[in-house]
């Protein structure tokens, strides 16, 4: 009888709440990591919609105006990057 009243006092010890401890830290790390790289690829495909947009403005543009590109500003003379926006 005594056996069964000492199971419902039992605490966990040092080492089952150092492990318990570990796993947790380690789940945290994986997750922490995952959330980096989801942000790193939605940097990426925001980026590459941007591009895509001024793909898709300088064709309608070029069309628009007979097939000519907008133009730069940029000639021998002047600094290549000083008053362009197109590099």
């Amino acid at each position: 009888m005594k056996a069964v009243a000492d199971r419902g006092k039992r605490a966990f010890t040092r080492v089952e709440l150092v492990v318990v401890l570990t796993v947790v830290f380690v789940l945290l790390t994986m997750l922490i990591a995952s959330t980096q790289q989801n942000q790193h690829s939605s940097r990426r495909i925001v980026c590459i919609s941007n591009l895509r947009q001024i793909g898709i403005w300088s064709r309608v543009w070029s069309n628009d105006h007979g097939d000519e590109w907008p133009a730069s500003n940029v000639s021998a003379e002047t600094d290549a990057g000083a008053d362009c926006w197109v590099f």
